[in-house]
């Protein structure tokens, strides 16, 4: 409980193992622990959300929840839903082998390693009678598919080890009903050496893909913080006293600046998809600022998404009151 709580403090991330542990001691018939459990858990996180209440009126980030409702409420959660299971799948292959939708050119055989990573899961959870690391990996996967903006690779890192481990439960089943199918005694091991070989072919080809990606990220990096630091120097310069900085890195943007940064109000102003008809909105906490300032970079964006920059610019504006007053050179 004690170790939940303070995961949960560290990193929202944690919140499945609120269901998890719960559902765990039921499995193991021991159902009384989650009541010392939810008394240690529950208090901690409770704190946060107290004190974050409290402080709603001076910047404090909202919970996810909270954006989560409000994108469902213009994009609807059906459609939300479907686009998050493709969205889930796609990571869950790329992650196993990079660059597999790319290769596949549309073709949706995707689904099929989150497929194997699932049905892996459960045989392996059966048969290690539901260790609570399977658990977690299957709440987290229901959390995450209600995950409101893009980014969804980053977010399988808590649980691939446990989707990687599925997958290759689910290819040793694989290898077995093959060796069940061969009637040569001297053959019936080749799918399983077979299934070792791709599985060493890919170890050596995600590496290698792995440091290219590194390396193209870390230079693309470079080069969006000389940009950055360009708008972060104009900042300090120029902004007045009493001006809060809307930013979706507002703890950077208040480092380079020191001006007071909030990103609630920047995923409040800014819409996050071109996809629903959302309307912007401005608002400064009352007492604490007189002005407000909404900072767009290049580098808030994912890859292949920066096309957006202008779009949003564009949308904001439109908005009334509002104006361009610096733009990054090129």
């Amino acid at each position: 409980g004690l170790l939940t709580g303070l995961a949960y403090l560290t990193r929202v991330a944690a919140l499945p193992l609120l269901a998890a542990v719960p559902v765990f001691f039921f499995l193991r018939k021991r159902s009384r622990l989650s009541v010392y459990f939810f008394a240690l858990t529950v208090p901690m996180a409770a704190s946060w959300h107290l004190w974050g209440y409290i402080h709603a009126d001076h910047g404090v980030k909202s919970p996810y929840l909270h954006e989560f409702m409000q994108w469902v409420q213009f994009g609807g959660f059906g459609m939300h839903l479907m686009t998050q299971i493709s969205t889930l799948s796609a990571a869950v292959a790329n992650d196993f082998f990079p660059r597999m939708t790319e290769l596949l050119h549309g073709i949706p055989l995707h689904y099929l390693v989150l497929a194997a990573a699932i049905a892996g899961g459960i045989r392996m959870g059966k048969r290690q009678h539901w260790p609570l690391a399977v658990i977690f990996t299957g709440v987290y996967l229901i959390m995450i598919l209600c995950w409101w903006f893009h980014g969804m690779d980053r977010l399988m890192a808590p649980v691939l080890p446990i989707l990687l481990v599925g997958i290759a439960e689910e290819g040793s089943h694989f290898a077995g009903l093959c060796a069940h199918s061969i009637k040569n005694a001297n053959l019936k091991k080749a799918p399983r050496w077979a299934l070792m070989a791709v599985a060493l072919g890919l170890v050596i080809r995600d590496e290698a893909a792995m440091w290219q990606k590194a390396g193209r990220e870390y230079a693309m990096g470079r080069e969006h913080r000389k940009t950055d630091e360009q708008a972060y120097a104009w900042i300090s310069a120029h902004v007045k006293p009493g001006t809060v900085l809307l930013a979706w890195k507002d703890t950077v943007s208040y480092l380079y600046t020191g001006v007071p940064s909030s990103h609630d109000m920047f995923v409040a102003a800014i819409p996050q998809s071109e996809d629903v008809n959302y309307k912007p909105t401005w608002f400064l906490p009352p007492g604490e600022f007189n002005s407000g300032s909404l900072l767009l970079l290049d580098s808030d964006f994912a890859e292949g998404y920066t096309f957006l920059l202008d779009s949003f610019r564009r949308r904001m504006e439109s908005m009334s009151g509002a104006s361009l007053e610096y733009t990054a050179p090129g």
